[in-house]
């Protein structure tokens, strides 16, 4: 008998207590207990129905309790000791303290954990909000929580007021931070806009930036490729004029002094109207460049100075072929006879228009 008043004893004395839904409506305060009495709602202001909740208190007391189809839970918490909560995943750290007074009562509306009523407004270019979008809030210790925008682009979320956010979408990363220092609310709200792009828009937009970066890419490739080709012609145009030195060079080097004719090519026209440079070639014109000119003679005779032979060559006895042409497109071309003398001029003349 006596060991099972002591077991009795035993077990109503321990820490973890237990109230049943069908015990709480005969619950009363005493001197050392206080009857608390709850409505647990969740964000949403849902009630926390038919669920289980703890009561740990500072000094270990644990105390398990039912809420009823309301969220409403009736307990005995011991006097002079400080609460927080457990709600299934939740906790609300949120003190509720018992007092000190004798057959006391203390109740309220609480909620399951403490949080940030979060909206994120997702909205077009003009200020349409764009309605079907999945918004993803993730937290600083790896929580992820998903909704998808509703009317007006708005997605709503209940978040843990301790924790920092980030908030993505399936087209944007990053787009805006929650970051609220912890002032002790039991809740608080906040909501952020954000403009931009649908999902298919931002889809269609960014093929239409791809494409255009690679037709800007393919003209970049045309446009170097062009100029490519117009380097490897100014080089063979420059190494043919070099060829073309050195085979004049070398058959002027070739006639002896005696036999040698100085043979100068001019442009002639009575009114000075030119054409622009002359290219003069030797025998046709795939020949070695003779010279340009770039003066107008009124005369036949030409330039008598040697300074002013812009194109000039030496031949010996023998008939030659040229070729010649201005930068404005007119061309000549011809034979000439060179016989004993020292030196023949040969015009280029140029018709009147």
């Amino acid at each position: 008998m006596k060991s099972l008043l002591y077991c009795l004893a035993f077990i109503f004395g321990s820490t973890l207590l237990s109230t049943s839904l069908l015990a709480q409506s005969q619950l009363r305060p005493s001197k050392t207990e206080t009857l608390a009495t709850f409505t647990f709602l969740q964000p949403n202001n849902q009630p926390f129905a038919n669920s289980k909740v703890l009561f740990k208190g500072n000094k270990g007391t644990k105390v398990t309790a039912m809420t009823n189809a309301s969220g409403i839970v009736k307990t005995l918490l011991p006097n002079n000791e400080n609460f927080t909560t457990v709600s299934g995943e939740y906790s609300n750290d949120k003190l509720i303290k018992t007092g000190n007074r004798e057959y006391s009562a203390i109740g309220g509306r609480r909620y399951t954990h403490r949080f940030i009523e979060y909206s994120f407004y997702y909205k077009d270019y003009n200020g349409e909000g764009i309605e079907g979008e999945v918004v993803q809030v993730e937290s600083s210790s790896g929580k992820t929580y998903t909704q998808t925008t509703a009317a007006k682009g708005l997605a709503l979320f209940y978040l843990p007021i301790q924790d920092k956010y980030s908030v993505h979408l399936s087209q944007y990363s990053n787009v805006k931070k929650v970051d609220i220092p912890d002032q002790g609310y039991a809740s608080m709200t906040l909501s952020h806009p954000f403009k931009g792009l649908s999902s298919a828009d931002k889809v269609a937009y960014d093929l239409k930036q791809e494409e255009s970066i690679k037709k800007n890419a393919q003209a970049s490739a045309a446009q170097k490729a062009a100029q490519i080709e117009r380097e490897k012609i100014a080089t063979k145009a420059a190494e043919k004029a070099a060829e073309d030195v050195i085979k004049k060079e070398a058959a002027e080097n070739a006639i002896p002094a005696n036999e040698a004719t100085l043979v100068v090519f001019f442009a002639s026209q009575s009114e000075h109207k030119g054409v622009g440079t002359i290219t003069v070639y030797d025998g046709d014109k795939d020949g070695y460049v003779i010279g340009q000119i770039r003066s107008i003679w009124s005369c036949t005779r030409g330039p008598i100075k040697e300074e002013d032979y812009e194109a000039k060559t030496i031949k010996r006895k023998g008939t030659y072929r040229y070729y010649a042409k201005s930068s404005q497109g007119m061309e000549w071309e011809g034979t000439y006879e060179v016989t004993d003398q020292r030196r023949k001029n040969i015009p280029l003349r140029i018709k009147d228009k």
